[in-house]
């Protein structure tokens, strides 16, 4: 019943029948400390996977009148150097 993916931002777990506990590391407090945050997702591993991809949008400060390109160079540019060069140039060439 432990089955489990790990992603550069966050981690899914599944706890139960239809219950996921999804864990990401939010913002560092002002002393540096690391700041992570949980939530039990209620539903199907999609849900989950939603949920997390919420947060992660969140943390962006995008909302539902954010563009796509501005999420691009929001979020996903800025991770690009710490991606193997083909996932990189993959990633660039998608969007």
């Amino acid at each position: 019943m432990s089955e489990s993916t790990r992603s550069y931002f966050g981690h899914i777990k599944r706890t139960g029948h239809e219950t996921y506990r999804i864990w990401w590391d939010a913002p560092r407090d002002s002393d540096g400390k690391r700041n992570q945050r949980t939530v039990t997702v209620h539903g199907t591993r999609a849900d989950a996977e939603t949920a997390l991809a919420r947060a992660r949008i969140g943390l962006t400060g995008a909302d539902g009148s954010c563009l796509l390109r501005d999420y691009w160079a929001a979020s996903v540019e800025p991770t690009l150097p710490d991606l193997a060069a083909k996932t990189a140039h993959e990633y660039a060439r998608l969007w």
